[in-house]
């Protein structure tokens, strides 16, 4: 049963069944299994107590008797507390940064994006769609997230307020009309100036998402760079199977659900509230604005049992499921304490606000919202982009990061994808992107004197341009392990077979893990 582990000369043992340390890594399990060399410092940290459900006396007998069957005889001939160190190989998902707003809330050119479950994966969604392409081949990819995406509100161990908001950006699919005149009113940062600007002729329908150029003379100090170059207009899109309306049809705008949730030291999952919107245009209030749901602003106090990391940390969750629908459903997230400032609830006021007053007055607080692993994004305008994909720990110096990318549509829309890494100069990935409905594989490797820093992708983005992306890691580790210790991989099968299917978190990843740890 338990085939992946191999022996090896000496006091090494290769486990390339990753599933030991994923599951450690990503659930926070701790039986007797220390690291030495590294860690994951972004993991879920939820203990669980898996020793309870096998009998310590079988689980002696029969790890020692695996052990000397599997070739293994200096930890199967061990005292039942000595230690072997032993090489392992983990691997799995990264926490990919979902949000580009500086932590504030100010909204960019890129934001995430879910299409209707009755649309091709054609159209840049590689998860929600049940179909491929307009053969009604079915979607191969389905399987592997079951239609939705999850996203991990990290509140630190030394956030400040009793209370938290979780906000969405443009929950609903509902597009308004065209400006009367084809001119949208726009709002200068510094000076509070109004000015009129035209809509360009190929972002004039409200069946397509348009940002207007501001022409704002305010630049950021920094970089020079125009602090608000866009109006928002409209985020989503509507589109039939087989494409582009020949006129705005409300009734294939796409329903999504989301499900704040949060996990307890058992593993178990409670929701805390869910939220639907979309599909008629009865959903126009909430159009271009930052919505709190009813229950999506809690005491953390409500949830003493919630799960806590080893940094102190505890994680929240949020499920973003469509259930009906072909059209584009554009959204942002941000999560953090409760502004006592007026901050305004609609986008573009919202960034000029901020921009002109200060970030600080809607400050995350250090919340971080992460996608497990998996990111649908939606480009509003053609631009280059700058993307933070993720924190990268010093103790991963040596390891290997595969960026995944699907339906860039490259090359037909001439897009540059490349790599860099903070406090590594001479760090650099020349990118490769992928093609229509296709999926194509960044994989490059972290340097070994790597201290520690962010993991940046500078992407040149394409107006109306939907891509799904899948950030993985693999690392070897040294650890140390007794025979007791080496049962593990059975517990952790036995254990999760007895979780019921409803309570099961991870189960995107968990179901695979296993499979190619038993084959």
């Amino acid at each position: 049963m338990l085939e992946g582990l191999r022996s090896e000369s000496g006091q090494n043992v290769t486990i390339t069944a990753h599933v030991v340390l994923v599951l450690m890594t990503l659930l926070g399990l701790g039986l007797g299994l220390r690291a030495i060399s590294a860690r994951d410092a972004q993991g879920a940290g939820v203990s669980s107590n898996l020793a309870g459900l096998v009998d310590q006396g079988t689980i002696h007998m029969m790890s020692t008797g695996y052990l000397q069957m599997n070739s293994a005889p200096s930890v199967a001939n061990a005292a039942s507390d000595a230690k072997t160190a032993i090489t392992v190989t983990v691997a799995g998902p990264m926490d990919v940064l979902v949000s580009q707003t500086g932590g504030a809330g100010v909204e960019g050119v890129v934001n995430l994006s879910v299409f209707g479950p009755d649309n091709w994966t054609s159209y840049g969604d590689a998860f929600v769609p049940l179909y491929s392409n307009s053969s009604y081949t079915p979607n191969p990819y389905w399987d592997e997230l079951e239609g939705k995406y999850t996203f991990r509100i990290r509140v630190p161990s030394d956030y400040a307020s009793p209370e938290i908001q979780v906000e969405i950006l443009d929950p609903d699919c509902y597009n308004a009309p065209d400006p009367g005149d084809d001119r949208v009113e726009v709002e200068y940062v510094l000076t509070g100036e109004k000015r009129l600007r035209r809509v360009s002729t190929h972002c004039s329908d409200r069946r397509d998402g348009c940002l207007v150029p501001t022409q704002d003379p305010c630049e950021n100090p920094q970089t020079g760079e125009p602090c608000n170059p866009y109006w928002f207009l409209r985020m989503d899109e509507n589109r039939e199977r087989f494409g582009r309306p020949d006129s705005y049809v409300p009734a294939v705008n796409t329903t999504t659900r989301y499900t704040l949730y949060y996990l307890d030291i058992s593993n178990t999952r409670h929701d805390i509230a869910s939220y639907t919107k979309g599909g008629e245009d009865g959903d126009a209030d909430t159009d271009l604005q930052w919505v709190t749901p009813e229950g999506f602003r809690f005491q953390l106090s409500d949830y003493p049992d919630v799960a806590v990391a080893e940094d102190g940390s505890r994680s929240f969750f949020l499920e973003v499921e469509p259930t009906a629908g072909s059209s584009e459903n554009g959204f942002d997230l941000w999560a953090g304490p409760v502004s006592t400032y007026p901050v305004p609830q609609e986008v573009n006021q919202r960034n000029v606000y901020l921009l002109r007053e200060g970030l600080d007055h809607h400050d995350a607080g250090g919340v971080v919202i992460t996608a497990l692993g998996y990111v649908p994004l939606n480009a509003n305008t053609s631009s280059a982009f700058t993307w933070t994909l993720s924190y990268v720990p010093a103790g991963w110096a040596g390891a290997e990061v595969s960026v995944h990318s699907f339906d860039n549509d490259y090359p037909i829309l001439g897009q540059n994808l490349d790599f860099y890494l903070e406090g590594v100069p001479d760090f650099f990935v020349d990118g490769v992107l992928s093609g229509q409905n296709e999926w194509v594989m960044n994989r490059f490797q972290i340097p070994e004197n790597f201290s520690g820093g962010y993991l940046w992708a500078s992407y040149d983005t394409t107006q109306y341009d939907t891509s799904t992306w899948k950030l993985e890691y693999q690392l070897e580790v040294v650890v140390e392990v007794s025979r007791y210790d080496m049962f593990l991989p059975l517990m952790l099968k036995n254990w999760y077979e007895s979780v019921p299917e409803s309570s099961r978190h991870h189960e995107m990843f968990l179901p695979l893990m296993l499979k190619d740890w038993q084959e």
